[in-house]
Parts: structure tokens; sequence; C-alpha cells
């Protein structure tokens, strides 16, 4: 049955050589392609989600331009007196009321502030419509209102908006 032991030899070893060969290189290689593979899967999916995250920060940041800088109601006072002055309404008093944090909601600080004045209901209108349509977020709270006259009412209204703190996102290192 042997014709050439030692061809059969050299056929074993050349066997066995190439089992070794497939098993330490060929599997070894392929197995680590695989994993460049899956690194590669994982860093494209991280880029996109970065890129995600960047838009969405842009945007919130575009809205922050309509939020209070601070978490102070001073910004509140002068934008209800800029309006005010807008409208044609002349403000008998405006008292800020003490600024409160939002339970839940890390920094972020509810604002207000009631402003007492004497106005035609026109005048009135005006000064809503311009509260409503400000460039800034702000949010008519309460109303009072009390006739004082032939077409004439004295007016309360608080007006409120929200300190939200800027966005900290920090890179991640990859």
């Amino acid at each position: 049955m042997m014709r050439n032991p030692l061809a059969m030899s050299w056929l074993l070893v050349m066997v066995l050589a190439g089992y070794v060969g497939y098993r330490t290189i060929y599997q070894t290689h392929q197995q680590r392609w695989q994993a460049l593979q899956a690194r590669m899967a994982d860093e494209q999916q991280t880029q996109t989600l970065r890129a995600q995250v960047a838009r969405v920060v842009a945007e919130v940041e575009q809205f922050r331009k309509r939020l209070p800088p601070e978490p102070e109601p001073g910004w509140l006072v002068q934008e209800v007196t800029r309006l005010a002055d807008e409208a044609g309404v002349q403000l008998a008093t405006i008292a800020p009321i003490s600024p409160r944090t939002i339970e839940g909601l890390d920094g972020c600080v509810v604002l207000a502030v009631t402003v007492n004045f004497a106005a035609s209901y026109h005048q009135l209108g005006t000064f809503v419509s311009a509260l409503e349509h400000a460039p800034v977020f702000l949010r008519i709270d309460e109303l009072q209102l009390a006739r004082s006259g032939e077409g004439m009412a004295n007016i309360e209204l608080t007006v409120g908006s929200v300190y939200v703190p800027s966005l900290s996102v920090q890179p991640v290192a990859g």
C-alpha cells in the first residue's frame, strides 16, 4: 500500500503545514479583519451621532437667542418695558417676582414680573399682541382687569419667561 514512504511523509508534512498555516495565519488575519470592520462600523456610527448632536445643539442655540441671557428678572423687566413703550402703554408699576427653579431641571429658572397700568381696550390688545409676537419667549401668566371708565381699564398683568442654561456638550475622546 505504501508505495513511497518518503512521498507519504512529505504529503503528511505538507498537509500538516497547510493546516497549521491556515489556523495560524489565515484565521488570525480573518478575525483581525472582522474586528477591524466592526471597529470601522462603530466609528462611522459614532461620527454620525456626533454630527446629529452638533446639529441639535446648533438648533437649540438658535432658540437660546430667544431666552433670557441670565437667570435674573432684570432682563424681563427691560423687555416688558420696551414692549409697553412700543405699544403706547404707560406702565404704572412693574415688580419682579422672585425667580424660582424648576424641579428636576438643573439650572432652569422661571422668571416673572407683574405690571400695573391703565389703558384702553385697544391699547391692551396692542400690548398683549406685542408680548405674544415678541422676538423673545414671553408668556402671559395672569391677566386681571377692572373697568375704570369709559373704554378704559385698570390692568394687572403677570408676564413670564424661562431661563435655560447653556448646553455644554463635551467632545468624547475616541
